[in-house]
């Protein structure tokens, strides 16, 4: 599978932006109390400049997609279908030490795998800033996050 064009486009338009916060938005689910299922649904990016990105995986979690639509339209769309047992939880994590090292950074890259330089692929993409990166992947539920300070050593890597 592959990004489209306007996703390539938003994706790689970050570059050169600061980050202010990272906020991740969980799958909640609430029909039984004493059974919670939650996992990342969500990633968003908001940078200096009011703008932000939204990550996510697509229906099948074959690859990543770029969301168009607001959370908090998500948020109540998804409230609504599900008479409110099926949230999404937003948590700030732009405290968290993973990213903390991150804000009031530049996005120095956002790397996107191609085999022939025209069909990007969405199966991951890679956030650069600068002395920290993290790979976003689709997961069985949601999306992944690793980070690793050397892309040399696959060994770095760490789930977040």
């Amino acid at each position: 599978m592959f990004f489209s064009l306007e996703e390539i486009k938003k994706l790689k338009s970050v570059e050169g932006k600061v980050l202010k916060n990272v906020f991740f938005h969980k799958w909640q689910n609430n029909i039984k109390a004493d059974y919670l299922i939650e996992f990342l649904e969500y990633i968003q990016f908001d940078f200096t400049d009011n703008t932000n990105i939204l990550l996510t995986s697509t229906e099948d979690s074959e690859g990543l997609k770029v969301e168009n639509e607001d959370i908090e339209s998500i948020k109540n769309k998804i409230s609504f279908e599900f008479n409110g047992d099926i949230l999404i939880k937003t948590v700030n994590v732009s405290e968290h030490y993973h990213w903390i090292s991150s804000l009031g950074q530049v996005v120095k890259e956002v790397g996107i795998m191609s085999d022939d330089g025209s069909h990007f692929s969405n199966e991951a993409i890679l956030i650069n800033f600068g002395g920290l990166e993290f790979e976003i992947l689709p997961a069985e539920e949601g999306i992944e996050i690793r980070t690793f300070e050397d892309r040399e050593n696959d060994e770095e890597f760490e789930n977040i």
